[in-house]
């Protein structure tokens, strides 16, 4: 058996695992909790995962929206199919006068994952000046952009070429650089609008938040997710 062919069959045995568990605790909700975390989004996938590390504690994720066990989220080329779609709380901002009376759609994900599920998962980690900035405002060193950087490269599982300055490996989120990026994305690097974001997909599957900061906790007896089905 390759490799490749193993962490897939282990990756399938892990989601199973996950549903069976997850479908036992939501069918026995229980009448209290000691966390409920309202929204599977980017935010509250990580505020569930260390909440439920603890296992001393009951937790509960909330989510407006139904599973994100579709091929429109899990496969990455498909992103731009949940627009508009159910996954998609289909929010539009005021027309603007500016924008010749145009009504700019303001898409935000209603599914587990939250927006995250429906995005085109770009991995951006904000500009230097603007994390010093806040620093500057709150008067708080844990802020500042070296004290940021510290946090994103224990997130990340960096799959591109070595940069341990700047990356970090062996994180819970995957990222890699764009493998085969559009020319016309090179020419916008050259435009001095900055070079081709990396990606969270695994072998073109979407990484959201929830996969992996939440998923490992599914298995837990202690923590559940409650979503529309």
């Amino acid at each position: 058996m390759s490799t490749h062919t193993g962490s897939d069959a282990v990756a399938a045995e892990f989601a199973e695992r996950v549903r069976s568990n997850q479908a036992k605790l939501i069918s026995a909700l229980k009448p209290q909790y000691d966390f409920i975390v309202c929204g599977s989004g980017s935010s509250g996938s990580v505020v569930a995962r260390r909440l439920a590390e603890n296992a001393h504690v009951s937790v509960l994720l909330v989510e407006a929206g139904g599973s994100d066990d579709v091929p429109s989220v899990m496969e990455a080329g498909q992103w731009s199919v949940n627009l508009g779609s159910e996954r998609d709380w289909n929010f539009r901002a005021q027309p603007n006068p500016h924008l010749n009376g145009r009504a700019i759609p303001l898409n935000m994900g209603k599914v587990l994952g939250g927006g995250s599920s429906i995005n085109a998962m770009a991995w951006a980690r904000g500009h230097k000046n603007d994390w010093n900035y806040f620093a500057s405002e709150t008067d708080d060193p844990a802020w500042n952009y070296e004290s940021v950087l510290e946090i994103y490269k224990r997130i990340e599982d960096w799959h591109g070429a070595p940069d341990p300055k700047y990356r970090g490996t062996g994180g819970p989120v995957f990222v890699q650089p764009a493998p085969d990026p559009n020319p016309v994305a090179r020419r916008i690097d050259i435009g001095g609008c900055g070079p081709p974001q990396p990606l969270t997909t695994r072998g073109w599957r979407t990484q959201e938040p929830l996969t992996p900061f939440v998923y490992p906790g599914f298995t837990q007896e202690w923590a559940s997710p409650a979503s529309r089905t």
